[in-house]
């Protein structure tokens, strides 16, 4: 996970400052967080225009939905059973 990790943070470099801080700032300043994920998610997510309507679910759910925590880093950084995950 650490190469992917790495590669993310790369592909974070090719767009604007406003996003990339975005992204960084993650769950300490949600809007604009959520604003970034939609512009980064749209080159390297899901590039159909528009997004459907279930994944526009999806986000909804992990931005609004209060029973729904999150804590430290969920971009770059796995904390679980998949960090340890080798072929």
């Amino acid at each position: 996970m650490e190469v992917w990790s790495k590669s993310v943070l790369q592909q974070l470099k090719e767009f604007p400052k406003e996003v990339q801080e975005g992204m960084m700032a993650e769950f300490n300043d949600i809007p604009k967080f959520r604003a970034a994920m939609g512009v980064f998610y749209s080159v390297h997510g899901c590039t159909v225009k528009p997004w459907p309507k279930d994944l526009n679910a999806s986000f909804e759910y992990f931005f609004d939905d209060p029973t729904v925590q999150i804590k430290g880093s969920v971009l770059f950084y796995f904390k679980s059973h998949l960090s340890r995950f080798t072929r």
